[in-house]
């Protein structure tokens, strides 16, 4: 009896035992994942994470652990050639990832425990997770990625508990028969008092003190080995209450920059909003980001931009005063709170932040400007909650970032109008295609020679419900903005090529390439399918790019316009000299066309420097190999300036306004028929 009662608590021990043992693997790989910077063996996140499995598993040969990878997880890491794959080890690991609940198995002198680990559930959260397992692995929230496994060998306390009742039955029977003091001085000297001793110290472990210390651990017999046992147990207590702290720590603050996140912001706040209520005082939210923050990613790469992030908030930390907050929500976006009871607290506290933004940034030999928008919204005035203040600072932080000399914005309840206004437009134009409401209108590009047709501008039209004709240049801003530019992109690819295929002459069509669409991987490929689909010869399309659009991402821009070149397709430079021209730029793309923005030729008959630029752009274009074509061409005298200096093409209202492909070939018609004396003043009137 007693015997199966000692194996039931070894068992319970053993099972507390791995139960602890995958807690402190769970913190240890969940530290490892989070400062993990890719996903090969290399990494040295990896290299931590077994370090520490081969210093426990020095420390106690007893307790087996292992992280099992789920069928997802292992078939992406064979197909990237890792060597570090855990497979299911056995029918425990395999329950546990099937089931997705902790299993335990107790074979002869071995205990199992799987326990899994399941995307969106406990440290294995989506916004830790998922840029890993969801987006590269497919594994959805609720999957199981994989189990944490544990195998503790209760041979030795078996052992133990054997030898122990041989060891107290010879205790008993000499304490029975024998009356000699000596031998029970001895007894108590030897084995009574230190066992004592490891009984109190157990206690006190057990109650959570473990500040205890621990004797006899020099002795070489069994009590030696138990309080080497229970040293090894107390440290692994102690790493899992520090992992447990940082656990608690990281939840609740930023690990770059080391000050609160969104949550501890949202429980600041709240409870500041809540005294507030009761002392009829008042809260300011300010939201802040730095501005053009991403020219300094591009220009000296993300380690200056984490340090320019910690340099930021230390600084604005440093300026902090009393019960006032600061938190970063994420990226390069910043939020502060104050509760204030007059004006000239809350222009102090402002006035702090915009010093310590505005204090450049000395990084080694690095000297970074930073400066920053900052929107301010105030309790009760405008709004009663969290979200509906943090939504209004944001509002006037956006409407400073759009004011070049406005650092500072606060709140207005026009801003709201504004952007409820914009969201109807968004939705308007998310339903646009659906609903056919956009139309291409065609701009013929002549030659400046002859003023013959040598192709067409597709340009965009929305006719919105209710409000008419709404300008490109109010609506394909806020298309990129809402993501809806590569789907409206698509469309008029699709559309100008299909239109352009029922032409009855085989004249280019040229068509416009935002920036959104240049970074999309497939653009080449989506080219490809359009001209396959129309049947349109990949000569007879000319893509319009502009020097923006370019320079966001060089890279990724220069392979891309590099397939498209491949099928065959013409490449313009649209505006080129209004954005961030280099020679450069004409050697590294493959450039057929630059086009002279309109804003050149409109000051060039009264200013020589704007004609010296349309000149020095010819004479680029001449240089490179490259024909010019000028836009915004409306007189004659224009264009005899162009044809002087020797430009190519011309396209502008002088040759025709744009208009829908079903007028197009009634006006070509109507101007070809006419004598080639009357074509100019035809054009004129156009």
């Amino acid at each position: 009896v007693q015997l199966s009662d000692s194996r039931h608590d070894i068992e319970v021990g053993a099972s507390k035992r791995a139960d602890a043992a995958l807690d402190m693997l769970a913190s240890v790989h969940t530290q490892a994942m989070l400062h993990r910077k890719k996903v090969s063996d290399g990494d040295g996140a990896i290299a931590t994470l077994n370090g520490t499995m081969e210093q426990f598993s020095k420390i106690n040969s007893s307790v087996a652990l292992w992280v099992v990878m789920g069928p997802k997880v292992e078939a992406f890491q064979r197909l990237q050639g890792h060597g570090e794959i855990e497979p299911a080890r056995d029918d425990v690991d395999i329950m546990t990832m099937r089931s997705g609940a902790a299993k335990t198995d107790i074979t002869g002198t071995q205990l199992r425990r799987s326990r899994p680990v399941v995307l969106g559930q406990g440290a294995a959260t989506v916004e830790r997770c998922g840029g890993c397992h969801q987006d590269m692995m497919g594994i959805q929230a609720g999957d199981v990625i994989g189990a944490y496994s544990a195998a503790v060998n209760m041979t030795p306390e078996l052992n133990h508990f054997r030898k122990n009742i041989l060891y107290t039955s010879i205790i008993y029977f000499i304490s029975i028969i024998s009356t000699l003091s000596i031998l029970t001085y001895l007894l108590r000297r030897i084995a009574l008092n230190p066992l004592a001793r490891l009984t109190m110290t157990t206690q006190a472990l057990s109650t959570g003190q473990l500040d205890v210390d621990i004797e006899d651990a020099g002795r070489v017999d069994e009590i030696g080995r138990m309080a080497r046992s229970l040293i090894v147990f107390r440290d692994n207590l102690l790493e899992k209450r520090r992992l447990e702290e940082d656990n608690a720590y990281l939840a609740r603050h930023d690990t770059l920059t080391g000050l609160p996140n969104r949550m501890s912001y949202a429980q600041f706040v709240d409870e500041a909003l809540l005294t507030a209520a009761l002392c009829t005082s008042h809260v300011a939210i300010v939201n802040f980001d730095l501005d053009r923050f991403k020219e300094i990613n591009d220009k000296h790469g993300h380690s200056v931009g984490d340090d320019v992030l910690s340099s930021v908030a230390e600084n604005v930390r440093a300026a902090l005063e009393g019960p006032e907050m600061l938190a970063r929500l994420g990226g390069d976006e910043f939020a502060a709170a104050k509760s204030f009871d007059s004006i000239t607290e809350l222009e102090d506290f402002l006035h702090r932040l915009q010093i310590a933004l505005a204090r450049p940034l000395q990084l080694g030999t690095l000297r970074i400007p930073v400066c920053a928008s900052l929107g301010v919204a105030t309790y009760p005035n405008d709004g009663l909650t969290r979200d509906v203040l943090s939504a209004n600072a944001d509002l006037a932080m956006y409407r400073a970032k759009r004011d070049i000399k406005t650092q500072i914005c606060f709140y207005e309840a026009a801003m709201d109008e504004r952007a409820r206004a914009r969201a109807e437009l968004v939705g308007d134009l998310r339903s646009s295609i659906a609903k056919n409401q956009l139309e291409l209108h065609y701009q013929p590009q002549n030659s400046a020679t002859t003023g013959e047709v040598s192709g067409y501008e597709a340009l965009l039209r929305w006719n919105r419900p209710g409000h008419g004709f709404v300008s490109p240049a109010e609506f394909i801003p806020i298309a990129e903005e809402a993501g809806l530019i590569v789907e409206i992109g698509a469309w008029v690819l699709l559309t100008a090529c299909e239109t352009a295929a029922a032409w009855p002459k085989p004249l280019r069509v040229a068509v416009n390439v935002s920036g959104v669409q240049l970074s999309e991987p497939s653009l080449a490929a989506q080219i490809h399918q359009v001209l396959l689909e129309t049947g349109l010869a990949p000569a007879r399309l000319e893509l319009e790019i502009t020097e923006t659009a370019i320079i966001t991402d060089r890279s990724t821009a220069l392979h891309t316009l590099r397939q498209v070149k491949a099928l065959g397709v013409s490449i313009a430079i649209d505006d080129f000299g209004t954005g961030y021209s280099s020679l450069s730029m004409l050697d590294d793309f493959p450039f057929d066309k630059l086009k002279i923005d309109q804003s050149f030729l409109e000051k060039a008959l009264s200013h020589a420097k704007s004609r010296a630029l349309i000149r020095t752009i010819i004479a680029i274009g001449n240089s490179f190999n490259i024909p010019v074509l000028a836009e915004g061409v409306e007189t004659q005298e224009q264009l005899e300036l162009l044809r002087q200096e020797g430009c190519h093409e011309v396209q502008g209202y002088l040759f025709g306004r744009p208009m829908p492909d079903r007028d197009l070939w009634q006006a070509v018609d109507r101007v070809s028929s006419l004598p080639a004396s009357q074509i100019t003043g035809r054009q004129e009137k156009a």
